[in-house]
């Protein structure tokens, strides 16, 4: 069985040490650009529920950058 000797390097641990995992790293410091589900939905007059709809409808809707657990 061959061994590679160089194995590739795993991806850097997305998860920040305040309870936030970053599904698209090139955002990480760049939160006032951010938005909320919440306050997407307040902004375009909508419900929660309309934002998740169209987000699972339309495969160009932007992509959620983070998760934050709740404390």
């Amino acid at each position: 069985m061959h061994q590679d000797p160089n194995p590739p390097t795993p991806p850097p641990d997305p998860r920040a040490g305040d309870g936030v995992v970053w599904l698209r790293p090139e955002y990480q410091g760049r939160q006032s650009e951010l938005v909320t589900l919440a306050d997407g939905a307040r902004l375009v007059g909508v419900t929660k529920s309309a934002i998740s709809n169209w987000r699972n409808r339309h495969a160009n809707f932007p992509a959620l950058v983070l998760l934050r657990d709740r404390l």
